[in-house]
């Protein structure tokens, strides 16, 4: 059957009227930043699709001095209004040098950890944190099962068996009775390049939808969207985060725990150290105060960046779409250069069983 223009040009027009909106979603866009470059002061992002967040700041943002009046050396309080539900052999740090200028406290403890956080409502997973360590994780023989976090569904909190995931030393896995995800160490790595005695920023995020967890340390994909494919839950509840050591002859490890981020959507603003996403490898937190798809209000955190240097800010929404880098200088001016750009997606590394 031959058709006339009309009908082709009608024809084309709805499916491209349903095609589209199915497939094209605009990446966060920075247009202007306004607001003082000094650490602690109210910054203003504004452009176009940042994405709703319907509360702000996130779950947590716990950099420890802000939520402690301690003495140095006092064991961690947990419940009521502290951040933590929990913690095992976890003190207030104020005497060993701190990750950065403008912070005051850490925790501190000798395989131990803080515990018990729930994010509300259910939606994505995000965790972020820097972590010290006295010594590499890893053992001669390597055959401990150790976790720098375990996390789960809240229904469910602290059983081992129901609806676990566990980023050791050697594996990240998911565990509801059988093994939905386990991901091992590859491509040669003898560790996660968490350097011994040196800061490293570790991030882990779970998209409940997708049923899919990423890992990155300093900003290098370490474990790729692995699938729990199957697993009827979602990620809701932080069990612990530091060093809980398990199974045969684990280290025994001092470990420095500063500026813990948790949130229950991927939409954030973070400074990283170059004017690609992909290619930085020093990243700080801007926890927000204020967001809209036009326009965020963040409390600039300079974290370890030197007054005098170059950072970049980048808005990633809640599909991890990722802004281009706006260049900042502390103590300088604001930028506004660069242009939208996606999230890179790295292709899953080969896993070894």
């Amino acid at each position: 059957m031959k058709l006339s223009t009309f009908t082709k040009i009608l024809l084309l027009t709805t499916l491209t009227s349903v095609v589209l909106p199915l497939s094209v979603y605009a990446a966060p866009a920075i247009s202007s930043i306004s607001g003082t470059v000094t650490h602690g002061s109210a910054v203003t992002i504004t452009g176009s699709s940042f994405g709703t967040k319907t509360t702000a700041a996130p779950s947590l943002w716990d950099t420890v001095d802000n939520n402690y009046s301690l003495s140095d050396g006092a064991s961690i309080p947990t419940g009521g209004s502290y951040p933590w539900g929990g913690q095992q052999g976890t003190t207030y740090d104020t005497s060993d040098a701190q990750r950065t200028s403008h912070s005051t406290a850490m925790y501190k403890s000798t395989d131990g950890h803080v515990d018990s956080h729930t994010v509300s409502p259910t939606g994505q997973l995000y965790v972020s944190w820097w972590l010290k360590m006295s010594a590499n994780p890893i053992p001669p023989d390597g055959n401990h099962s150790s976790k720098f976090i375990r996390a789960g569904n809240s229904a469910h909190q602290q059983d081992p068996n129901v609806e676990t995931f566990s980023w050791t030393q050697q594996q990240s896995y998911i565990y509801d009775g059988n093994y939905l995800a386990d991901d091992w160490l590859n491509n040669g790595q003898t560790d996660w390049a968490i350097t011994p005695n040196q800061w490293n920023f570790l991030e882990v995020w779970f998209d409940n939808t997708a049923k899919t967890y990423t890992i990155k340390v300093d900003g290098n994909t370490k474990v790729n969207a692995s699938s729990w494919a199957g697993g009827n839950f979602n990620f809701d509840y932080v069990w612990l985060i530091g060093f809980d050591a398990g199974g045969n002859a684990p280290p025994t490890l001092t470990l420095w725990t500063d500026d813990i981020y948790i949130d229950n959507t991927f939409s954030r603003v973070m400074i990283g150290d170059a004017s690609t996403y992909a290619s930085s490898t020093h990243f700080e937190m801007q926890p927000p105060t204020a967001w809209s798809s036009s326009s965020i209000t963040v409390s600039l955190n300079q974290g370890s960046f030197a007054d005098g240097s170059t950072a970049y800010v980048y808005v990633i929404d809640a599909n991890g779409n990722v802004s281009a880098g706006n260049p900042i200088t502390f103590g300088g001016t604001f930028s506004t250069s660069g242009t939208s750009g996606t999230n890179p997606k790295p292709s899953p590394p080969t896993l070894a069983n």
